[in-house]
């Protein structure tokens, strides 16, 4: 699938997202991202999530024909400032306003391994920490109330949920309650 196919369905082309991004200094991370990485179609009810150095004007928005449907101005990490979600139809894409830090750093502070892939201003797939096809490391809490229901998402998505010896996890309610324990400490 290319890019051109994969941005399709949000009403824009290739090139308008490359040049937005660019213009930008933004990058896209999360499912689309990992979709294109594992070079299968979007994951149904992806999103595509733009990671933003500040906050833009409408006017500078390619998101003609979207509304915001929500918007939460309090971090959620210490990388992020806030997020605005816009929505048309089913499709969805969350503007992530992050505070001054390279898209490496932020990267980082995901809390599933597989999610730390992004696409460039380029249309590049990059990632420093490369995804184990189809299976999934918890790494950290980046939004502990959200971790238990992204962690599912991804197992509904196909992916295995293993522990840091590669060993798969069957209660996965049991292992995430273990690590915001651990966290909470």
């Amino acid at each position: 699938m290319t890019f051109e196919e994969r941005f399709k369905p949000f009403g824009f082309s290739a090139l308008e997202m490359q040049h937005f991004l660019e213009k930008n200094n933004a990058f896209i991370a999360g499912g689309f991202a990992l979709a294109a990485y594992l070079g299968v179609d979007a994951f149904k009810g992806s999103d595509i999530d733009i990671y933003l150095p500040e906050i833009i004007t409408d006017e500078q928005l390619i998101l003609k024909g979207y509304s915001v449907v929500h918007y939460n101005k309090y971090p959620m990490t210490e990388s992020i400032r806030n997020v605005v979600t816009y929505t048309r139809g089913y499709e969805k894409i969350q503007l992530v306003v992050v505070k001054n830090k390279n898209p490496y750093d932020i990267l980082n502070e995901f809390d599933i391994d597989i999610c730390k892939v992004m696409i460039t201003s380029s249309l590049s797939i990059v990632s420093h920490c490369l995804p184990y096809v189809k299976r999934m490391r918890i790494v950290g809490v980046e939004y502990p109330d959200g971790l238990y229901p992204r962690t599912v998402k991804y197992i509904s998505r196909g992916f295995t949920l293993v522990d840091n010896n590669d060993n798969e996890i069957v209660d996965t309610l049991k292992h995430v309650n273990e690590i915001l324990k651990n966290h909470r400490r």
